[in-house]
């Protein structure tokens, strides 16, 4: 009988840790209200009162197809480009900003 108190005691326990990778942030709500950042390690959560979002900081670059264009003067090129995401502070990520994966691109212009 006591080795399974102790066996639901240890999944308990187990259950209140969450682990944030170094690349990672995690955002801290308490009964929905904002309480803080996590930084790298393991935290603990309790899951009925508290939730942790976890928010990626790595910089993201997205390849773009090549595209095929004609100039004015009839000459072909191939035009090709990398849009790359900055990070930005999780807690902007994750209150300020609608939509983020629109807000955050930045794209290198190519004049030629």
């Amino acid at each position: 009988m006591s080795w399974i108190l102790v066996t639901v005691g240890a999944v308990v326990i187990l259950s209140f840790l969450r682990e944030v990778k170094q690349y990672e942030r995690g955002v801290m709500l308490t009964m929905g209200k904002f309480t803080g950042i996590r930084s790298p390690g393991w935290s603990i959560v309790v899951p009925i009162f508290q939730r942790m979002t976890k928010v990626d900081l790595r910089v993201k670059a997205v390849d773009v197809p090549d595209q095929k264009v004609i100039t004015k003067d009839n000459v072909s090129a191939s035009i090709n480009a990398v849009i790359y995401s900055t990070p930005i502070p999780p807690t902007v990520r994750s209150w300020d900003v609608v939509s983020f994966c629109v807000e955050t691109p930045l794209c290198d212009t190519v004049e030629a």
